[in-house]
């Protein structure tokens, strides 16, 4: 599967667009990731949007490791990456807090984001990723929203992002940034009442696709 991801997104890269993906599980942002690198000059910055770490190293390529697969083979660096949702409660830890500062990643908890507003945690996103890095990639885990707003997940952990705070990230990153990639991983369609998710999951699409364009229109 990751070889086939590869080759696909060298495709799409080679012809000049943008690589926007639906997964799959959370292991998708490497192969992505390394097509783009391996096509494209110049380092990558990451926004993740998630509820977990994801930071576990070594071994085979699962949805726990992808990263730490990235800064070790792409044109990326931790000190450009940011997760966005992160919390409390099932598999998160206080070690793994610690070890992902200490690697370098910036953390913005769902807690700062209700202190900060999702403008303001957007913004200190894109200048973290803007240090030293030519573009940025962003990576959505449906469970860094809350269950109530989107059912269709694959380990739902409460009081997560909106719908509509994922939506205004969505709007503003491409404005500012110059994106390289996008994905939307770990929906589980058993869960998704009347295709509601679904249609969401489309929508996000839709608003990275449009902000991508104005900002490729104001230059």
């Amino acid at each position: 599967m990751c070889h086939r991801v590869m080759q696909r997104v060298s495709d799409i890269v080679e012809a000049g667009a943008i690589p926007m993906v639906f997964g799959g599980d959370h292991s998708i942002p490497y192969p992505i990731v390394r097509a783009i690198s391996d096509h494209k000059q110049g380092n990558i910055g990451i926004i993740n949007f998630d509820v977990h770490y994801d930071n576990s190293w070594g071994g085979r390529l699962t949805e726990g490791n992808q990263f730490a697969r990235i800064f070790d083979t792409c044109q990326a660096e931790p000190e450009n990456m940011v997760l966005i949702g992160i919390k409390g409660g099932a598999y998160n830890t206080p070690n793994m807090h610690e070890v992902e500062e200490q690697v370098g990643f910036t953390i913005i908890t769902i807690d700062d984001v209700e202190k900060l507003g999702i403008r303001e945690v957007t913004n200190c996103a894109m200048e973290v990723t803007a240090r030293n890095a030519d573009r940025v990639y962003v990576s959505l885990d449906v469970d860094a929203i809350e269950p109530t707003n989107f059912p269709a997940q694959k380990y739902p952990d409460p009081f997560g992002l909106t719908t509509r705070q994922v939506r205004e990230a969505i709007r503003i990153l491409p404005k500012k940034v110059k994106i390289a990639g996008f994905d939307m991983v770990c929906i589980e369609p058993r869960y998704d009442d009347m295709g509601i998710d679904g249609l969401t999951a489309c929508r996000f699409y839709i608003e990275m696709l449009n902000a991508t364009e104005a900002r490729k229109r104001l230059n």
